[in-house]
């Protein structure tokens, strides 16, 4: 939608050169303009904001996206002010400019979510692995993948356990790594626990040795 925006005001801008235009300028056209403004930055602040702390990716793009609305809005403010002031290639010269504005929030917006749509990798596997493995009875730690937003993310990840663990033991160890994980990594919504049996240490020992 911002990159249909950005297209729009861009073309209309440039019909202008050919087809100039004087649209009526009144004190209540500002005024309804510069609250608009107003109220618009308060919600694209409060939205930024909050999205940051909340590292919630919606709020962000929600909020860059309400930007878009302010850049519009002052770029019909411009216009006003040039037909004012006699200068009617202003109004052009805004139109350009804000809509270059618009396109680069819509690039960084299409930036931000393609790697949520593409599962980047949202954590470092190295320190999921470190955690894991001050877990006793954790043997090793590997397969780590991560995907999602940094306010949802989902861990899978395979452990090797003594091969004698029972189930009720196995299933209370993978319990303890998504407890733990969960406290160590905020926005940590879903952790998928692969148990793998692991020689044990005799085991281990004599296949060395052989």
């Amino acid at each position: 939608m911002l990159f249909l925006v950005s297209g729009n005001l861009l073309r209309d801008g440039l019909s202008r050169l050919s087809n100039p235009t004087v649209p009526e300028v009144t004190a209540i056209g500002f005024l309804v303009l510069l609250l608009t403004v107003t109220v618009n930055l308060f919600v694209y602040f409060w939205e930024n904001r909050a999205g940051h702390r909340l590292k919630s990716e919606i709020l962000i793009n929600d909020s860059l996206h309400t930007r878009s609305d302010i850049l519009v809005s002052l770029s019909v403010i411009g216009t006003l002010i040039g037909i004012r002031m006699g200068i009617h290639w202003l109004d052009v010269a805004t139109a350009v400019v804000i809509a270059g504005l618009i396109l680069k929030t819509a690039v960084t917006i299409l930036v931000r979510s393609s790697g949520i749509l593409c599962d980047r990798i949202t954590l470092d596997p190295r320190l999921i692995e470190q955690t894991v493995m001050d877990i006793p009875r954790i043997r090793e730690c590997h397969k780590v993948r991560t995907r999602g937003k940094e306010d949802d993310i989902h861990i899978d990840l395979h452990v090797l356990v003594d091969e004698a663990m029972s189930v009720s033991e196995a299933h209370s160890l993978a319990c303890q790594v998504e407890g733990k994980l969960k406290k160590v990594f905020p926005g940590l919504s879903d952790v998928l626990v692969h148990i793998e049996p692991g020689l044990t240490v005799p085991d281990r020992t004599l296949k060395a040795k052989g």
